[in-house]
């Protein structure tokens, strides 16, 4: 368990040197913009459908549209409303997801500099490090780390920079 805790603490160096030489680039900026613009760009039709909702019942009111009409253009306009709105909530997740990785004081490497400089295994360390250990047969372990999430994400963070603006 020392060294896979070693291996991670390793790989949180690296990768927060590889984040500093990152930040502030031209592809960290293109995602951070892509992000934004793909909130924008559904909180504007959200806006859109908003105003076609409202002006749905004045179209009744003055019987432009007739009773069935009306139930199915509002039926319709509810379901694109909820559909937005689950886009809308996905764009911000995978955009705080993005600012979080990024952040120098995202989970996982506050608490890989934590454990920076260990001499040897504490029951502290172990509890804040490791989620499970999982023993298979034949004698082959697998640690399974807190905040491999975050983890992940920084991972997918990393390659979309480099997408983005070739940042290596």
């Amino acid at each position: 368990m020392f060294n896979a805790i070693r291996d991670q603490l390793q790989v949180a160096l690296d990768y927060e040197r590889l984040l500093l030489a990152m930040r502030g680039g031209a592809g960290e900026a293109s995602v951070r913009e892509k992000h934004k613009a793909a909130v924008a760009s559904v909180k504007l039709r959200l806006n859109a459908l908003k105003k076609k909702r409202a002006g749905l019942y004045e179209s009744y009111v003055e019987g432009i549209l007739n009773e069935e009409e009306y139930a199915f253009a509002k039926q319709t306009y509810e379901e694109q409303y909820e559909a937005l709105n689950r886009l809308l909530d996905e764009a911000v997740e995978r955009r705080e997801r993005f600012l979080a990785s990024i952040s120098p004081d995202n989970k996982w490497l506050t608490m890989m500099r934590g454990a920076a400089g260990m001499t040897g295994l504490t029951q502290v360390l172990v509890d804040a490090i490791i989620e499970k250990v999982l023993v298979y047969g034949g004698g082959r372990i697998e640690v399974v780390f807190n905040y491999n999430d975050v983890f992940y994400a920084m991972l997918e963070c990393v390659e979309q920079i480099k997408e983005a603006g070739g940042d290596d």
